[in-house]
């Protein structure tokens, strides 16, 4: 079974920073949180989530992206993003963990 069967689109932003939550919107500390390039899937970065469930990677290139976070025991949430340079961009990445035992994995959204 696909765990993933759609993508969504990818978010548009500047920059790649945002917070990784459980369902009840706690943060998660020390959620792994790896930055992946869209053609080739190559590791760009990791980092590891703060105690207030904040991430950030600097410096990054404009392109397409995913940014995967993983929790031990929980389901990853995977995430197309466009890094680009535009203003209108400023968006942080708020990634929702989900238990393995649901059907679906967990997908992030721009705030």
């Amino acid at each position: 079974m696909n765990e993933n069967p759609k993508d969504p689109a990818p978010l548009k932003v500047n920059g790649v920073e945002g917070r990784v939550r459980g369902l009840g919107g706690d943060a998660m500390p020390r959620a792994t949180v790896s930055l992946f390039t869209e053609e080739g899937h190559a590791l760009v970065a990791t980092a590891m989530s703060d105690k207030d469930g904040k991430f950030r990677f600097n410096k990054v290139d404009k392109g397409f992206y995913r940014v995967v976070a993983r929790v031990p025991g929980l389901c990853p949430a995977n995430v197309p993003i466009k890094v680009e340079s535009s203003l209108l961009a400023k968006r942080n990445i708020e990634i929702t963990m989900v238990a393995k035992d649901i059907d679906t994995c967990s997908y992030g959204m721009a705030k």
